[in-house]
């Protein structure tokens, strides 16, 4: 019986998917400190892929090591608004290339996707189901080093999200439903124009109800 080795590589990345979603689900708060130790206890590894994971979570701007702690850093009304600003140009631009390229195969995954989000009463399975589609999308323009840059915007703001859904009905929005059923559409229809008017709408409309949990 032959068997392929595990690497420390897939080691550490799986250490870094696991931690990246548990801070964009709002598992690990904005502000919480953590430290590496009980990080490593809870995923059963050691000590080294969690540093790792920890130091790339810092270079992308998700954490801050404080000693021994490390905080899940907390954005500004501020930061709010430059991600805004940045996810406008690059996730429109992605939207309108997917619009032009997209494969036939992926309207069904996304026809799915939106059914979930109209019919959920479960916060958490709409914005797992929201991310999804967006991705799906974005990953459709086949321009790859944008596509993480988005992700890595992503990173940084979702646990927002799910937070205030945690505690608050606002993610049910028929305006959300709209949005979404237009972006599809355009999707469908290879229709860019279209599909950077309601993703735009879509953007705006959920920077809208996370500032009002600022104010």
């Amino acid at each position: 019986m032959a068997l392929k080795a595990i690497s420390i590589s897939t080691i550490q990345s799986t250490v870094y998917k696991q931690l990246v979603s548990a801070i964009m689900q709002g598992e690990i708060k904005p502000g919480e400190k953590i430290t590496m130790e009980g990080l490593a206890k809870q995923l059963n590894v050691s000590i080294m892929p969690v540093r790792e994971a920890i130091r790339r979570l810092e270079a992308n701007k998700i954490v801050t090591i404080q000693n021994i702690r490390i905080a899940v850093n907390q954005l500004s009304v501020e930061d709010l608004n430059q991600i805004l600003e940045v996810r406008l140009v690059l996730e429109c631009y992605a939207a309108e290339k997917a619009a032009l390229h997209r494969r036939t195969e992926i309207l069904d995954s996304l026809e799915n996707l939106l059914k979930i989000m109209e019919t959920t009463t479960d916060s958490d399975e709409y914005l797992k189901a929201n991310n999804q589609f967006h991705a799906i999308i974005y990953k459709e323009a086949k321009v790859p080093v944008m596509v993480e840059i988005i992700d890595s915007l992503w990173e940084r703001y979702s646990a927002y999200f799910f937070i205030m859904a945690a505690s608050e009905n606002k993610w049910a929005k028929p305006e959300f439903f709209k949005n979404h059923r237009r972006i599809f559409d355009g999707i469908r229809r290879r229709d860019p124009v279209e599909v950077r008017k309601w993703l735009e709408k879509d953007l705006k409309s959920g920077f809208k109800v996370l500032l009002e949990r600022f104010s």
